[in-house]
């Protein structure tokens, strides 16, 4: 059976990619997920400078949701180009997630990492927790031109998808602002912003107080958000985000217009070994529907739109 789809001018093996995350943050950790089955891999975000990130506790996991409020923390965009040289030794698609905290520095990022031998960018244009980047960019239209056309003139013809915020009141609109602005795709989507309390302590969980919510209890507003960019774009490319851990999860974003879903949060539950889970699960499906290949089921799905 095969699974392989194009997301933009990128061809991969299968549908399914790891999520940007801290399970991106270093070779090591995007070769382990690319020799687990991931069929491409979204980096941690990247900044122009290293980030200290925020202290702990960062992260907190229930059985219908997970909290994080991170920072963004990382190396620096000069000491991370090795990661990416390191990566690509499996020849599989490497997409580095860019940050900034001006228009300047996306782009500088973006340049520096295409030079580098980067196989796209993810635009971060949607971090609900860290000040003076993502969703401050994210939610106002002209920013995201602006940040769209600086990073799309650094990186010449490397495919770039623009990562977008659920945190606002028409996600079709940030998503035609980036396609305008010459963005090859998008991902759909980053984080919730939310919180919780520890009853006990009568504290925040986070050191943050607040953060991003992902996991099951995104599962279906990422969906939605991915129909309506569908329905508004019906030829760009979209990556499908948002708590992915069983097939049925994929097949909700495949009819919604997703191209290929990234995994992340079910990692921490299920190992690295959900991507070729969730493989033999879709090739099952196929063959139980009677599909020829996931091309075949792609082509049919879109009758929705």
């Amino acid at each position: 059976m095969n699974i392989s789809c194009w997301v933009g001018n990128l061809i991969l093996q299968s549908p399914f990619v790891l999520a940007s995350g801290i399970a991106g943050n270093e070779y090591s950790l995007l070769l382990r997920a690319l020799r687990s089955g991931a069929s491409a891999v979204v980096t941690k975000t990247i900044f122009k400078d290293e980030r200290n990130g925020y202290p702990p506790p960062i992260y907190y996991e229930s059985p219908n949701y997970s909290i994080n409020a991170v920072g963004l923390p990382g190396k620096g965009v000069d000491r991370f180009l090795e990661h990416i040289r390191r990566a690509k030794t499996l020849e599989k698609p490497v997409i580095v997630s860019v940050g900034g905290t001006s228009i300047e520095e996306y782009g500088s990022v973006a340049a520096a990492v295409a030079k580098s031998g980067a196989d796209g960018v993810e635009i971060n244009l949607s971090c609900p927790h860290v000040e003076g980047t993502g969703t401050e960019f994210g939610s106002d239209p002209e920013l995201i031109r602006r940040v769209v056309e600086e990073v799309k003139s650094a990186v010449g013809d490397k495919p770039v998808f623009a990562k977008l915020t659920p945190n606002t009141h028409s996600i079709e609109g940030l998503g035609l602002a980036a396609v305008e602005a010459g963005a090859d795709g998008l991902s759909a989507v980053n984080t919730l912003r939310g919180m919780v309390f520890d009853s006990v302590l009568e504290e925040p969980v986070l050191s943050n107080v607040y953060g991003g919510v992902s996991g099951r209890a995104l599962h279906p507003v990422a969906v939605y958000c991915v129909y309506a960019l569908r329905k508004a774009l019906p030829h760009t490319p979209i990556f499908g985000v948002g708590g992915v851990y069983e097939v049925s999860d994929a097949l909700d974003f495949f009819l919604a217009g997703a191209d290929a879903v990234q995994v992340g949060t079910s990692i921490s539950q299920r190992g690295y070994g959900v991507f070729e889970e969730l493989k033999k699960d879709l090739v099952d499906y196929l063959e139980r529907k009677g599909y020829a290949s996931f091309e075949e089921f792609v082509r049919k799905k879109r009758r929705w739109f």
